[in-house]
């Protein structure tokens, strides 16, 4: 495997080829391993191609995951042995959460020509960079002073959290995403209010 990854070409190859979710992220994992010995064996040639690897592989595993209700019910595209199995199941028997699951299901959302700029012109030092990189949370906001939390990191916060009780500083649509169970808007002025439970807020973007 190792020379596989050290072989762009080839890793793309099998990253095409690749039709489960738990294989893309072994290819994912290899690589990361891969940067990591070549960062500390100053080879920037080969750490470079690992984190585009990853990249690939990372999105790959994104577009498995957008399959796999169909996967479940008999009706995917690609052949996966998911029969009987839900999304979650499937997903936490590869070993990926579910805040890993939507991270990668938005780097398989940005469109191959814009992806392939940016993996191939600039370097991605990180996944979260990469996703971060979407801006789904200023694609998403208002157009006024409001911005939202991109899903991942909701998921992520209800994950560890097990549920979100009270949102002090929301609005009607942004509770399409964060779906707490009360939540405060401008006009409750939530900095007069009682809070308790569960509690999430909106952290600040530049």
């Amino acid at each position: 495997m190792a020379v596989l990854l050290a072989n762009y070409d080839r890793a793309k190859s099998a990253l095409a080829e690749c039709e489960r979710v738990d294989e893309a992220k072994d290819i994912a994992d290899r690589a990361k391993a891969l940067s990591v010995y070549a960062a500390q064996a100053n080879d920037a040639e080969l750490e470079r191609t690992a984190m585009r690897i990853r990249a690939r592989a990372v999105r790959r595993m994104g577009e498995i995951s957008r399959e796999l209700p169909k996967a479940a019910s008999g009706r995917a595209a690609v052949s996966l042995p998911t029969a009987g199995k839900s999304k979650i199941a499937v997903l936490k028997d590869a070993g990926i959460s579910t805040s890993q699951a939507h991270r990668a299901e938005r780097i398989a959302a940005i469109p191959l020509s814009e992806f392939e700029r940016r993996i191939e012109r600039s370097r991605p030092d990180t996944i979260a960079a990469l996703a971060a990189n979407t801006r789904a949370h200023v694609a998403a906001n208002s157009g006024e002073n409001e911005w939202y939390t991109p899903d991942d990191i909701l998921a992520a916060a209800r994950e560890c959290m097990g549920g979100i009780d009270l949102d002090p500083a929301s609005s009607v649509v942004a509770q399409e995403r964060v779906q707490a169970k009360r939540y405060f808007t401008l006009e409750d002025d939530g900095l007069t209010r009682a809070w308790s439970g569960r509690i999430w807020l909106n952290p600040p973007y530049e």
